[in-house]
């Protein structure tokens, strides 16, 4: 892509994005390690704040609402069966991929793919409705 199209982003955004692949792999170390409880509380206090901070300076994409509630809904399911912390961390990384691929379908069929958002950040505004642009967000 040619630098002419790219968009100037600051520092923090560009932290921030970085800031959010630590919750899951949070998750999965913890879990890995024996600490399934840990790596679900761990990972949602931690999504919680980021996604925080980016509501208040950034806007939110549809990826900093829906880990922090698949957290929060894990940590529910923790809290309601004693059995099922037992039960889920084999699955660690397989409820995560799932939670991954379930916002991704919803936001196909919602006709707003997740890659949308985080695209229009690093291009200028003058292509975001180009077919091509589209095109590449719904197919790749």
């Amino acid at each position: 892509m040619s630098d002419v199209w790219k968009k100037d982003r600051s520092k923090s955004l560009v932290i921030l994005n970085i800031l959010g692949y630590f919750p899951p792999m949070i998750f999965i170390i913890l879990s890995m390690l024996g600490n399934f409880k840990a790596g679900i509380i761990a990972a949602l206090v931690c999504s919680a704040v980021l996604a925080g901070i980016i509501a208040k300076y950034h806007g939110l994409k549809s990826i900093n609402i829906v880990f922090p509630s698949f957290y929060l809904v894990l940590t529910m399911v923790l809290y309601a069966s004693p059995l099922s912390a037992e039960l889920l961390s084999g699955y660690a990384g397989a409820l995560l991929w799932g939670a991954f691929a379930l916002m991704t379908l919803a936001s196909l069929i919602l006709r707003n793919p997740f890659t949308l958002q985080h695209a229009r950040e690093q291009v200028i505004e003058a292509i975001w409705e180009t077919p091509a642009f589209i095109s590449v967000n719904y197919v790749w």
